[in-house]
């Protein structure tokens, strides 16, 4: 299909050299991406709550590192031999954490969606993956979401994974995956008014230096009382590496705007990692992520060196219309990172509210940027989870090696069973969902054919037009006998 569209584009930038004059030029700045999917997009009485965790530590015995973890000294997960968190006693999991949501007394939860992501430890340069894997792969993985003590298994047949692309990547840059999957059902019964315990277990990543792995959940909820509020949830897999420093999406936005961002890798000892929407940086001044995640309950470091779960209201401008385009953008200079979620949410009074009243999502890859966003309205009032607090340094017992069998690493990738088969009650494992936008290479539909011969019909034209100015120039200039 690739094929069929380059042949399409060239036929038709063949026929534009000739028809259109030469001041025209193309409409879209160079350098934007289309990056973003849409998974959720709609009006409702309410609006969106995150929360999140790593589930990497670096060895608790090391004085280094538990004073890196309490964000004093230097330290980042390159530094420190990064082992697995498992915090929920279960001998049959390898990693697990913990976070704590709330949503607002009286809401009902609309859409739910969870995102994890870790290393893949396929990297022949990058030091991950060195102290071992666990069994399997990412793509054969099924992880355990906790809610509030009831515990489902998410399986290949539930979630859709990306993985990077080597060749956009630098030597040393750790080759990352990304999971997304729609879990409203899990959410459906959430309590309002109180916090719940979410826990997320068996997110696979290797074990080494510079190893990174965690979670985070979406939940967009309304209730009567709330004001109406567009909320967007996009999936991602939006990578900065040494050789793709900035990183540029269009991105619909509109007054009193909230941004939350899940990433990885992002270092809080080490600057240079920033995000702008219309032309303003979020964050701080020049470390928007700092391996902090909201809501993080066990472990609860305020530096997790692994996964940032943050939210952050956007500047306003003080235009009250909604519904603009702006453009968001990453960079990295000199620290790089793995975006894989983004969720927008901006006050919209002219469509009312209500659960019931969805609005269909914009298509992928269709946005263009225009001005920086303008916004009025106060953000809806969200109820915060409670902050991380130092943890005093003090000398814990020797670690319990993991009961899970670690796979030495070798030069390729493991290919065997995962560690924890799915209950008879999951999903049976089947290839991950693949995202909009991903189409196999040889498939055209009909719609491709209409295209190949309207481009086939123009080119005809325009050459035989061609041919017809070049023979009556001819015939001018023939001298006469």
């Amino acid at each position: 299909m690739r094929t069929v569209r380059r042949w399409c584009a060239a036929a038709a930038s063949g026929v534009l050299f000739f028809a259109l004059p030469a001041e025209i030029s193309a409409a879209v700045p160079p350098g934007l991406e289309h990056p973003l999917h849409v998974a959720f997009d709609r009006t409702v009485r309410g609006d969106f709550a995150m929360a999140g965790n790593t589930v990497t530590e670096c060895p608790p015995h090391s004085v280094a590192c538990r004073r890196a973890q309490n964000r004093e000294g230097e330290g980042l997960n390159n530094h420190f031999p990064m082992r697995w968190a498992d915090v929920d006693g279960d001998p049959a999991t390898f990693t697990s954490s913990t976070a704590l949501l709330t949503i607002p007394a009286g809401a009902s939860v609309v859409h739910a969606e969870l995102n994890w992501g870790g290393d893949t430890g396929r990297s022949r340069t990058a030091p991950c993956g060195r102290a071992g894997r666990p069994a399997g792969s990412p793509r054969e993985q099924a992880v355990a979401l906790s809610v509030n003590g009831t515990t489902t298994r998410i399986g290949p047949g539930r979630f859709a994974l990306r993985e990077d692309e080597p060749a956009r990547l630098g030597p040393e840059d750790g080759l990352l995956y990304s999971a997304h999957a729609d879990v409203t059902a899990e959410f459906a019964g959430l309590p309002g008014g109180a916090a719940a315990e979410v826990g997320v277990a068996d997110v696979w990543t290797p074990l080494g230096r510079d190893c990174v792995g965690g979670w985070s959940v979406v939940v967009v909820w309304s209730a009567a009382d709330a004001p109406s509020r567009r909320v967007t949830v996009h999936d991602a897999h939006i990578r900065t590496s040494q050789r793709a420093r900035t990183v540029r999406t269009p991105l619909q936005v509109g007054p009193a705007a909230r941004l939350g961002v899940t990433a990885h890798e992002g270092d809080w000892a080490l600057d240079g990692d920033e995000i702008w929407v219309g032309g303003r940086r979020l964050g701080e001044p020049g470390n928007a992520l700092t391996s902090s995640a909201l809501g993080a309950a066990r472990p609860a470091h305020l530096n997790g060196m692994s996964t940032d779960v943050v939210v952050w209201p956007l500047p306003d401008d003080g235009d009250e219309d909604g519904g603009d385009e702006t453009v968001l953008e990453f960079r990295a200079v000199p620290d790089v990172y793995l975006v894989q979620g983004v969720v927008v949410s901006w006050s919209d009074p002219e469509r009312g509210g209500g659960a019931g009243n969805t609005v269909p999502p914009a298509p992928v890859g269709s946005a263009t940027p225009v001005e920086p966003v303008r916004n009025t309205v106060p953000p809806a009032p969200v109820v915060p989870p409670a902050p991380l607090v130092p943890v005093p340094v003090a000398e814990p017992p020797e670690p319990v090696p993991s009961p899970v069998p670690v796979v030495e690493p070798s030069e390729e990738p493991v290919t065997t069973a995962a560690p924890v088969p799915p209950p008879s009650s999951a999903a049976p494992p089947a290839s991950s969902a693949p995202l909009a936008g991903d189409e196999p290479e040889d498939s055209v539909p009909p719609e491709e054919d209409s295209l190949v011969a309207v481009a086939v019909f123009i080119a005809s034209l325009a050459a035989f037009v061609m041919l017809v100015s070049m023979g009556s120039v001819a015939a001018a200039v023939r001298p006469k006998s």
